[in-house]
């Protein structure tokens, strides 16, 4: 379900508190055109949310895309538990995130969907890009020292 956040205002401040809880899910793209990258690194108002999200992941030296072509949105607090979380879906476990598989808070989750509905003018994708599952993994807690990870 498409979510429009024009005409939302920005949360004033992205903080990431030391012990907050987070909803993670595995979305499973459609598809994936090469432009994606770029256009989830867009600077514009209506994703500042998510650019924040991407700059503090950037800011702690962490991938939100890996090597493998999947990403990660979500607090750099919870990073470890969301790579670990994401192994819970089978095809995951086999062979890693691939590049139509994302892992994202719940919070972020809106305005990932909108930058995957505007991909197809932005990306000159021939389809749209859309969500084909939406797997709930569960709360995550930031990795408490001496957690395996």
């Amino acid at each position: 379900m498409p979510v429009s956040i024009a005409g939302m205002a920005d949360p004033p401040y992205v903080a990431f508190p030391k012990k907050e809880e987070c909803h993670l899910f595995h979305l499973l793209l459609t598809l994936h055109p090469s432009e994606l990258h770029d256009h989830f690194r867009e600077h514009n108002r209506e994703h500042n949310y998510l650019r924040k999200t991407i700059e503090k992941l950037e800011e702690y030296s962490l991938p939100w895309k890996l090597q493998t072509g999947g990403y990660v949105f979500c607090s750099p607090t919870h990073y470890d538990r969301a790579i670990q979380m994401s192994r819970l879906i089978p095809e995951v476990k086999k062979s890693g995130l691939r590049n139509r598989d994302i892992v994202v808070d719940a919070k972020l989750m809106g305005f990932v969907n909108a930058q995957l509905c505007s991909a197809r003018y932005k990306c000159g994708a021939r389809g749209q890009v859309k969500i084909l599952q939406s797997t709930y993994l569960g709360v995550a807690s930031q990795l408490e020292q001496g957690d395996v990870a």
